[in-house]
């Protein structure tokens, strides 16, 4: 069994809150597109977009994710 596992969003945001001001953005490289994840995302976050990537010889999704404070 792998140790590797997947960090939740909203770890992100509770680990490095206090790494950016009001104009600073959160960025997260995902897998597949975190629908769960960003409709549980703490207070005072908000979704800006997400980019869809396309990496070669990788036959898997990925996206950034980017986040704000509110």
């Amino acid at each position: 069994a792998s140790d590797v596992y997947k960090r939740q969003l909203q770890d992100m945001v509770d680990w490095c809150s206090h790494l950016i001001d009001q104009s600073g953005h959160f960025i997260a490289l995902k897998g597949v597109y975190p629908s769960e994840e960003l409709e549980s995302l703490p207070a005072g976050v908000k979704f800006e977009k997400k980019i869809a990537l396309e990496v070669p010889e990788l036959d898997a999704q990925r996206h950034l994710i980017i986040l704000s404070k509110d």
